[in-house]
């Protein structure tokens, strides 16, 4: 793409792309939209005439880059659950300009550090810049749980001896973070006579599907 300004001469031609007016005498200046150009490398050149053919040519590179970088994210993964603090770790990459500074993350548009610490349901933005500023976020979903669930005995509602079969034993368990994911339950040998040296045994383990 060429520039073509000649002095004395009041319409000057960009050749194939656009036309644009200089003044008659004085310094001739012009712009150029660079979007209009598809993306990757461009050789540039301006060339200006004088009155007495005297011709003058300055030539450049550039490398258009419309594109975002694009933003991986090592740790977590979406839709995790963790009883452990959350490391945050995402990359970014961008094969134009290249990335800016490093990639940041925010919740909730509030910036926040890693690891994530408090329990609950996580919504985490990385963001990424390149050297043109192109942005690109990449979002991510976690949930810490820290906290046990809480079990409550239903039946036998207190310590009772019983001389027929089927003895039946209910209880009920609640999680409001990551869910109950199983049940057990675990009968005490009568052959120790010492409650805390006697072993529990696994009678039946209930397995729970979570929709």
């Amino acid at each position: 793409f060429f520039f073509q300004a000649e002095d004395g001469i009041r319409d000057t031609s960009v050749t194939g792309v656009q036309t644009c007016a200089l003044p008659i005498s004085g310094t001739p200046t012009f712009n150029f939209d660079f979007d209009t150009l598809n993306e990757g490398l461009h050789d540039v050149g301006v060339r200006f005439t004088d009155s007495v053919g005297t011709t003058g040519i300055s030539k450049t590179s550039v490398y258009v880059d419309k594109t975002a970088p694009v933003i991986t994210w090592n740790t977590p993964a979406s839709g995790a659950l963790s009883n452990t603090d959350v490391t945050l770790s995402a990359t970014a990459q961008d094969n134009a300009s290249g990335v800016k500074g490093s990639v940041t993350y925010t919740e909730s548009g509030q910036p926040i550090t890693s690891p994530v610490t408090s329990e609950g349901l996580h919504t985490v933005t990385a963001t990424a810049t390149d050297n043109v500023d192109n942005v690109a976020t990449r979002t991510v979903s976690f949930t810490i749980d820290k906290t046990a669930p809480v079990v409550v005995p239903g039946l036998p509602a207190t310590t009772q001896e019983f001389n027929t079969a089927p003895v039946t034993l209910t209880a009920t368990a609640t999680d409001n973070l990551s869910g109950v994911a199983s049940m057990e339950l675990l009968v005490r040998s009568e052959e120790h006579t010492s409650e805390l040296q006697s072993p529990m045994y696994l009678v039946c383990r209930l397995l729970l599907e979570k929709k």
